[in-house]
């Protein structure tokens, strides 16, 4: 990610102008169809070489390896021959003619009678782009001498250098890597890449250097040999200046990648010949053009932006906290994305005007890490902190219902009291009235008594009294179904408790499914108010597993009491109809399940998907969506499941499958 930093630094700098010190000669698509010949042969070679030295070039590179003669198809044996012999001579007699060989293996011999002999060897990254450039491929030694002329090895350093040196330049190798080029009190330093900078992990191979690769569409002025060597080029277009001869033909496989050329539309990568024509050109402009040589920044400087960047949202986020948590991530990401921006754009102008590159991927993933565990935090503890007013909200509504039930329950009772008062006082007023009707008319008279007003009066006092007795009944039954419903809040607000305790012990199954049932249907036919037969069907193979006795006993009574609510006979559409449910366990290899079905009314389809959601209910007349959420929290818990399947007018089934433990 870091090499992809780097590149993108290349891609948003500013095109530059052509490099008029140094001049390509190639060997190229055209010149090969021409003369029929893949690689430029000695003749050619020789024209080519003769043709550039009258125009007294400071420099010439030969980035051709030309360790065996090269013969030409169109010449005989004794001609070629010539021919090679006249490439020696003139290789012999240009002193200020570069060759090349390979250092690192697989080696090449080095061209006879050149007098100076570079490398060619270029370092590839892992992701096969070149950044870098040697200095010298070959290994470090401590015992090297500073002042060494191999410290300027490689062709493109040798020329770059070179070319600085007509100009009363010298060099001498510093910190064993880095070698300083300097004139009076002017100087450039070729930074040696060390472990761990930038990007670069392990760094052993050579004395290298980061390259500043000159943008643009035509960074240099290129011929072709043919055009050389013809005479179509302007007079003294070489003259003190850099030639580079290679070759650029589609036979070549000397091709490599360059970042300036990563997002190029229609060519992503560049011929070997210019390569060394870029470290050259990297080199002599930053000594007299004031164009910087890139650099690592120093180490501390990534390390200071990840403190100020993190630091920075650390204290946004802080700030914001009070706000809602969608806004508090929108304003941080908006940040985030802002700060990203900046250090790149800082990265950049650092890039272009002092070389620094600066390492900005462990800002920028410093800055998202916090955006994410921050804002996770917050959300988290704001989650905290409304479940803890949640909790006291319900603790405090569940005191007042607790009060209010008291109340009523209490009262209740004392108007029970008073209603048998009422009646007993009742029926010896009645009795009394009787009597005195007796005595008034000497025999008794029912019907005659039963007109009387205050016969009346009783009787309409005796039926209030029935009715209250007939309602006092309900009033409690519904005492104790709020009293549930406080009970089952209370387990609700507990579950993250019961995630940590997750208490299992070894229980046998069947008798304790039996036990929850002979607990939860008495109270639930108090309670629903109508007879249900309920069968039990238990599996004998089932032994004792580990499960969590309260949890089991929460999720059988919401089943439970969920069964005894869809067979009320008044949804039956049958007048014949006999609601039953039936309780079933059922032990296989790796799972116990246990079933609750009914033949109740049903749940429809479109119902059975959201029936497991909070605040979710199936029940018209009443249900708080709490008690199916609440069963599969808990299975869950377990590393159960819950389904259902259901049919209106037939039933449903609820199917649990706990793990043996």
């Amino acid at each position: 990610m870091e090499w992809k930093s780097y590149d993108l630094l290349f891609y948003f700098s500013t095109p530059e102008p052509t490099e008029e010190r140094i001049v390509l000669v190639v060997w190229t698509e055209d010149d090969l169809q021409k003369s029929k010949e893949s690689i430029i042969p000695d003749q050619k070679l020789a024209t080519l070489l003769e043709k550039i030295r009258k125009q007294q070039p400071r420099l010439i590179g030969l980035d051709l390896y030309r360790d065996l003669p090269v013969v030409s198809g169109q010449l005989s044996k004794e001609e070629n021959q010539a021919a090679y012999k006249n490439l020696q001579e003139i290789f012999g007699s240009t002193p200020n003619l570069l060759g090349i060989e390979k250092v690192l293996p697989p080696t090449t011999n080095p061209p006879s009678g050149i007098k100076r002999v570079t490398s060619s060897d270029i370092i590839t990254d892992d992701d096969n782009i070149v950044r870098r450039s040697f200095i010298d491929p070959r290994p470090r030694k401590k015992k090297d001498d500073p002042n060494t002329e191999r410290a300027a090895t490689y062709l493109g350093t040798a020329l770059g250098y070179s070319y600085l040196a007509k100009e009363g330049w010298k060099g001498r190798l510093i910190d064993l890597g880095s070698y300083l080029i300097f004139k009076n009190e002017t100087q450039i330093t070729l930074k040696d890449i060390k472990t761990f900078d930038g990007g670069y992990i392990n760094n052993k191979i050579g004395w290298d250097f980061l390259v500043n690769w000159r943008k643009g569409n035509n960074p240099f002025i290129q011929y072709s040999v043919t055009d050389v060597i013809n005479g179509e080029i302007p007079v003294n277009i070489f003259q003190d200046k850099i030639v580079l001869i290679g070759n650029v033909s589609s036979s070549t496989t000397d091709i490599h990648y360059l970042p300036i050329k990563k997002w190029n539309k229609y060519q992503k990568w560049s011929y070997g010949v210019e390569i060394p024509a870029q470290v050259a050109s990297s080199i002599i402009s930053a000594a007299l053009d004031n164009r910087p040589l890139l650099k690592v920044a120093p180490f501390g400087i990534s390390y200071i932006l990840l403190l100020c960047a993190t630091s920075t949202m650390t204290f946004l986020i802080l700030k914001f906290y009070s706000l809602n948590i969608d806004r508090i991530y929108l304003i941080s990401g908006l940040f985030s994305l802002f700060f990203s921006f900046i250090l790149f754009v800082a990265s950049l102008v650092a890039f272009q005007t002092i070389g620094w590159w600066i390492p900005i991927i462990p800002p920028i993933f410093g800055i998202w890490l916090t955006f994410l565990y921050l804002n996770t935090y917050v959300q988290i503890d704001k989650e905290r902190r409304n479940f803890l007013w949640l909790k006291i909200l319900a603790n405090y509504l569940n005191h007042k219902f607790g009060n209010s039930s008291s109340l009523i329950k209490f009262n209740t009772q004392y108007i029970e009291e008073c209603t048998k008062i009422i009646e007993q006082i009742s029926f010896s007023i009645y009795r009394k009235l009787e009597k005195e009707h007796q005595e008034y008319y000497g025999e008794f008279s029912d019907s005659i008594f039963s007109e009387t007003k205050e016969a009346q009066k009783l009787n309409d006092l005796l039926k209030k009294i029935s009715e209250i007795k007939t309602i006092n009944p309900k009033i409690l039954r519904e005492i104790q179904r709020t009293t549930t419903y406080r009970e089952r809040t209370t387990e609700f607000m507990e579950l993250p408790n019961k995630r940590k305790r997750r208490n299992s012990q070894k229980t046998n199954i069947n008798e304790l499914i039996q036990q929850l049932i002979e607990q939860t249907v008495s109270h639930l036919r108090d309670q629903y108010e109508h007879q249900v037969a309920v069968q039990e069907i238990y599996d004998s193979s089932l032994s004792l597993a580990k499960v969590n006795r309260e949890a089991l006993e929460i999720i059988i009574e919401n089943l439970l009491d969920n069964a005894f609510y869809a067979v009320k006979p008044e949804s039956a559409l049958d007048n014949n109809y006999s609601p039953i449910i039936k309780v079933k366990t059922k032990n296989s290899q790796k799972f116990i399940e246990i079933r609750v079905e009914d033949n109740g009314s049903g749940i429809p389809l479109s119902r059975q998907k959201k029936i497991f959601e909070p605040m979710v209910s199936y029940k018209t007349d009443r249900g708080q969506g709490i008690g199916l959420f609440l069963v599969k929290e808990l299975l869950t818990l377990e590393q159960g499941k819950i389904r259902v399947e259901s049919e209106i007018g037939k039933g449903s089934k609820f199917i649990i499958s706990l793990p043996k433990k």
